[in-house]
């Protein structure tokens, strides 16, 4: 279960589609895939969740594929 601590501004950045079943109902979350997560998603979040296929997928983004 989410804490009440993550204060209802939680980004999951996930391709998942298990875990973004489970959480799309959830009050507070947004979820966004790793190829269109930008900067005011991050901003706006207080906490981060990233899973670690799409920590691949954004250090690719960030460095054109290299």
């Amino acid at each position: 279960m989410v804490s009440k601590k993550l204060n209802k501004r939680l980004l999951v950045v996930s391709d998942d589609e298990k875990l973004n079943s489970a959480l799309r109902n959830m009050e507070g979350i947004k979820i966004v895939q790793p190829m269109k997560v930008n900067v005011k998603n991050l901003v706006e979040a207080r906490d981060i969740l990233i899973d670690i296929n799409s920590i691949d997928i954004l250090e690719k983004r960030l460095t054109n594929g290299e």
